[in-house]
């Protein structure tokens, strides 16, 4: 473990105190990849999440500020099951903050499709990043990337991001005690945009979405009964829709209209 600057405690704090103003899983990720450079330099990054379905463990939604939509459909559909790092940390327990290069050389890197086919045409080399995971229930990753030119990711970098990690950790089991809903990628920002929820009730949406009753959602959120009712009445307001069946029928329509 090594000493960090004094210099960076005060930025380290204040990100610190982000993670836990954060409202939403979105507005975590989103305050993540735009704050995080300040921390720990990197070309590009996504934050993506995850649940266990079938006994494995699937990835899915990614957010990012520096690939394309394109770019990361690509990982996902052809390369996520190739990935070296994605395999390897979905077997841990409890989060891991990983840097590639200590897992393969550069030699094994050159020869894997992921490198040939997806980061080197983005002149992307490096990895590093957090997987989050609490008692076996994983949450998403963090992924981080650097070109040859930036270099590799540097021993104060994974310093930074091994402090962050359980508050990170902490942060996303509090949003969601048990993993992530089912629903949790089905009703994504686009389609709710229009409506001007707040992030809390983008959540409550998310989870109205799902076969949880109203005192279930309540303690998965550790706020009251009357403060669901109250969300979700502002939910219909907002949404011109009468009760729960019809939230979800037109969030449905939208969807896959």
């Amino acid at each position: 473990m090594m000493t960090l600057p004094s210099e960076l405690w005060q930025t380290i704090n204040t990100f610190i105190y982000t993670i836990y103003q954060a409202e939403s899983i979105d507005k975590l990720r989103r305050t993540t990849l735009e704050k995080l450079p300040e921390l720990v330099p990197s070309d590009c990054s996504f934050f993506d999440l995850a649940r266990v379905e079938k006994n494995q463990t699937r990835y899915f939604n990614p957010m990012s500020l520096t690939i394309s939509q394109e770019k990361l459909a690509e990982y996902f559909d052809s390369f996520i099951y190739g990935d070296y790092v994605s395999w390897m940390f979905s077997l841990h327990q409890n989060s891991v903050v990983y840097c590639d290069s200590k897992i393969v050389t550069d030699e094994v890197r050159e020869q894997t499709p992921l490198y040939n086919q997806w980061l080197k045409p983005m002149n992307l080399y490096y990895s590093s990043g957090i997987n989050f995971v609490c008692e076996n229930v994983p949450y998403g990753s963090l992924n981080l990337f650097n070109s040859r030119e930036r270099g590799d990711f540097t021993p104060q970098n994974l310093e930074i991001l091994t402090v962050l990690e359980p508050h990170f950790t902490l942060k996303l089991t509090q949003l969601y005690p048990h993993g992530l809903p089912i629903l949790v990628d089905q009703t994504g920002e686009q389609p709710l945009d229009k409506y001007h929820l707040t992030e809390r009730e983008k959540e409550i949406v998310r989870w109205l979405c799902t076969a949880a009753n109203i005192e279930e959602i309540s303690q998965q959120l550790y706020i009251s009964v009357h403060t669901v009712r109250k969300h979700a009445a502002n939910i219909y307001r907002k949404t011109n829709c009468k009760n729960r069946n019809q939230l979800v029928a037109l969030l449905a329509n939208e969807r896959f209209a």
